[in-house]
């Protein structure tokens, strides 16, 4: 089976923003494509960069909110706590500019095409995991909510479901 070449992962998710009248910034030279999405309240958003290789659909989406110094450690915990329950990507925080990403990856290994249905999938997952956390996350950044508070809202007090009923 032939493997994707880095063009290929490339044009296939340029093709598929083009199709769906995606906005986004382009780098040809580096296969990587930038784009801004709002989150659900139309008040916050992220930026996403979007990098492709032989191996990997690499997705790096940034809150516009960062960090400040005093709060490192709650959100650290508040992070942790979430990335307890997730499975395909994690939340990371940049310790030097307190700058807060949702990072996840698609193996490409030994494939020949991408679906629409498969690079959506791929793309929406930061966004939706933004949309789901980053009212906690915004508390815990201001100091209105312990991280532990935080996750129990989405939670519950079990700290084992999640409100949309799924059991981690």
């Amino acid at each position: 089976m032939a493997t994707a070449t880095k063009t290929k992962v490339y044009r296939w998710v340029k093709d598929f923003l083009d199709r769906n009248e995606f906005y986004y910034e382009k780098d040809d030279k580096n296969k990587a494509l930038c784009m801004g999405a709002p989150l659900t309240d139309k008040e916050n958003s992220i930026a996403m960069v979007i990098s492709c290789d032989e191996m990997h659909l690499g997705i790096k989406a940034c809150f516009e909110h960062f960090a400040d110094k005093k709060s490192h450690k709650n959100v650290m915990e508040y992070l942790m706590r979430v990335n307890y329950h997730l499975t395909n990507g994690c939340f990371v925080i940049d310790l030097d500019d307190g700058e807060v990403s949702f990072r996840t990856s698609l193996n490409l290994f030994e494939r020949e095409m991408l679906s629409d249905d498969l690079i959506g999938l791929t793309l929406t997952g930061p966004l939706a995991m933004f949309n789901y956390y980053y009212k906690g996350l915004l508390y815990v950044m201001s100091g209105e909510k312990s991280p532990e508070e935080a996750v129990s809202e989405i939670f519950g007090s079990d700290n084992e479901s999640c409100s949309c009923g799924c059991e981690h």
